[in-house]
């Protein structure tokens, strides 16, 4: 059995990632997006879903894009002659 990988649960994948490579901590990253230790560990394992302006912060703090927090593009390099939005 394939089990295809949802919108969601990619988005928290690729987040985690780039947290982990960062070297952020589940708490810090808590405290970034506005949401306690455990809510930022149910987002980050999939739980529960990213809201945009989190996924919009985490882009913007990481210096990805968000395209690329979401799956749209294996490029995490924001858009050339575009401004992060903050």
């Amino acid at each position: 059995m394939i089990m295809r990988m949802t919108h969601e649960m990619f988005t928290s994948t690729r987040i985690d990632e780039v947290r982990k490579q960062k070297k952020m901590s589940q708490s810090s990253y808590g405290r970034l997006i506005g949401v306690s230790q455990s809510t930022a560990s149910r987002k980050l394992s999939g739980e529960i879903p990213f809201a945009a302006d989190e996924v919009r912060v985490s882009a913007s703090h990481f210096g990805v894009s968000a395209d690329y927090l979401c799956g749209l593009t294996d490029d995490p390099s924001p858009v050339k002659g575009h401004q992060l939005i903050r």
